[in-house]
């Protein structure tokens, strides 16, 4: 699930006290290196020290995360803290000894290890803490928060319940830039299976389509969803499969282009 900090700008807030702008950037313009998406979310505080924004992101299933963050160095960057849920997990120094011709960089990869969450909205938080005495200002450049399942089969499961065996999850195509996607599963041979329920919610978790009692014929249950009108961005499908008092949960990330 990877959440960008640019697209996730209209969540966040900053504390009451703070004179601050927070903004999105895009960084096509400077092709020597590679954010995720080419895009940041830029928070830049008046007064520096103290000043905290915090970002609200949406876990759409019960599960045990590995979770990394992607932030930006610069000679208009600050150091702050980085909160998860109200918990420190570390100090970022956004500005260093670098080319000049090279400025700003992406960071490397802030590994926050590997964490349990709730299916519920949750905060990240960065608390400007101050700045090297040769930055120019007290900017923070937010790339992406990246997570991803810890379970040992990541690309299928966020969560099971009853029989774990794994389907086969059909999504075609994707990505895709809006039109018609097809979702469904393709369920090993042997085991009788009733109906799918597939649910597909944006990242606030908010349902935006649904479709129930699909039938399984050959073992196989599949459906169409029009995403035409749908905003460009991440979605979460969520398969739930009914097999007698069984019941499977798996969520797969849908991305919808321009």
């Amino acid at each position: 699930m990877p959440f960008e900090f640019e697209d996730i700008v209209s969540r966040a807030h900053f504390t009451s006290d703070s004179l601050a702008y927070l903004f999105p950037q895009n960084l096509s313009p400077f092709w020597y290196a590679r954010w995720s998406k080419q895009g940041i979310a830029i928070f830049q505080p008046v007064k520096g020290p103290k000043a905290e924004v915090t970002f609200d992101f949406f876990v759409p299933r019960t599960d045990t995360l590995d979770v990394k963050l992607f932030l930006t160095y610069g000679a208009q960057f600050g150091t702050y803290s980085y909160s998860l849920d109200g918990k420190l997990y570390g100090v970022f120094e956004g500005y260093k000894k670098f080319d000049p011709s090279r400025d700003p960089e992406p960071s490397d990869t802030l590994h926050l290890g590997t964490i349990f969450f709730e299916k519920d909205t949750h905060k990240i938080s960065f608390a400007c803490l101050g700045r090297d005495t040769a930055a120019s200002e007290y900017r923070l450049g937010a790339d992406l928060l990246l997570l991803t399942p810890a379970a040992s089969d990541a690309n299928n499961a966020v969560s099971t319940y009853g029989n774990s065996t794994f389907p086969n999850i059909i999504l075609f195509p994707n990505p895709l830039s809006k039109g018609e996607l097809i979702a469904g599963c393709a369920m090993n041979s042997g085991t009788p299976y009733s109906s799918l329920e597939i649910i597909i919610l944006d990242m606030n978790g908010k349902k935006v389509a649904s479709k129930t009692n699909i039938p399984f014929l050959s073992n196989t249950a599949q459906t169409r969803f029009d995403v035409h009108t749908f905003s460009s961005g991440n979605y979460v499908a969520e398969f739930i499969i009914h097999s007698g008092l069984v019941t499977q949960q798996i969520s797969r990330l849908v991305q919808i282009r321009e």
